[in-house]
């Protein structure tokens, strides 16, 4: 196809897709020629776009013309829309078009529209944490490519430690491979342990420790991340994908007549095991409360993104969410 949509907040596994297509459409040679990034959010990022796209490549190999952090996830004014109707259908066969955004692209959108005619939008999508059979899954795909070998427990305890950082994992991984160059055995987990810090299990522990109300433990816990320079934004992340998951189990508690299905769908829980044990760790959760904390951890994300000073910000935030959460605890 001419055309590509890619999005999602999975920025590392996105740019590798990114990269893997560069090399696929592009001849290195002429990359000077034949390669070219746009800021989607420049005025005139569409029209250089369509136009670049449609300028046969020089030399060997094909154009890849890119629109990063397009808009058209969100708008496309009728001007856009009708350029796009006119470009795409016409686009050489060895020129290749495309959009990467974080948001999705609406479906009410004419772009939407036109690139799903011509081409495919493709989503890089977080794994949520709490699937630790897909987690493991892909962990252990790109073990064998970068050439790991780990034991079941091994694989286990890098998953806990990684979560859905694929980022993350790939330098691990890197760090392993290097370490285990001279073995001929997989890595044990003690291994492991010893070269990959788990601050990912220690960001769904501080998840733990507030939704129990153990203040102290919440803090020592958000020190412990601090020590080993965990990007504070990241750690916020967490909180917030296990805090809206407990938010929906709580939903099915305070009303049943909510459709099963559709919560399952949502937060993406296919094992009703797991859910019962969610269903536990809520029992005594306010619904009240549970959704001020996520309205609380979203408040927190803008201001860290805004450049508050974030560790004194996470302090204060996880002492406002106990208290948020611990006075009006009720079973049920």
């Amino acid at each position: 196809m001419a055309v590509s949509y890619f999005w999602g907040d999975d920025q590392h596994r996105l740019n590798q897709a990114v990269t893997a297509l560069r090399h696929q459409v592009v001849v290195a040679a002429w990359e000077g020629f034949n390669y070219e990034k746009l800021a989607g959010d420049t005025p005139d990022a569409l029209e250089m776009a369509l136009s670049l796209a449609r300028t046969p490549p020089f030399g060997e190999g094909g154009r890849l013309t890119w629109v990063a952090e397009t808009t058209l996830d969100k708008q496309c004014p009728p001007a856009d829309a009708a350029r796009l109707a006119e470009v795409l259908p016409s686009l050489p066969d060895n020129s290749h078009l495309l959009f990467t955004s974080t948001g999705r692209p609406s479906l009410r959108l004419k772009s939407t529209q036109l690139i799903q005619q011509h081409g495919t939008i493709q989503e890089f999508g977080l794994i949520p944490p709490w699937k630790t059979d897909e987690l493991q899954h892909y962990a252990r795909q790109q073990a064998q490519e970068v050439g790991v070998f780990l034991t079941s427990a091994a694989l286990g305890y890098l998953v806990d430690a990684v979560g859905n950082d694929a980022g993350r994992l790939q330098q691990e991984l890197l760090k392993l491979h290097f370490y285990g160059l001279d073995r001929r055995q997989p890595l044990e987990e003690s291994a492991v342990r010893g070269l990959v810090n788990a601050t990912t299990q220690t960001s769904l522990a501080l998840a733990q420790a507030i939704r129990q109300g153990q203040v102290q433990e919440a803090l020592d816990l958000l020190a412990a991340l601090q020590t080993h320079y965990e990007p504070p934004l990241r750690i916020v992340a967490t909180l917030i994908s296990q805090f809206r998951l407990w938010l929906w189990v709580k939903l099915l508690r305070v009303a049943p007549e909510v459709d099963k299905d559709r919560v399952l769908a949502a937060t993406q829980l296919g094992n009703p095991k797991r859910l019962y044990f969610l269903e536990q760790e809520v029992k005594s959760c306010p619904y009240a409360g549970l959704q001020a904390s996520l309205e609380l951890l979203l408040e927190l994300e803008l201001a860290l993104k805004q450049g508050v000073e974030p560790w004194g910000a996470l302090q204060q935030s996880a002492i406002r969410l106990v208290r948020v959460l611990t006075p009006s605890r009720t079973p049920g």
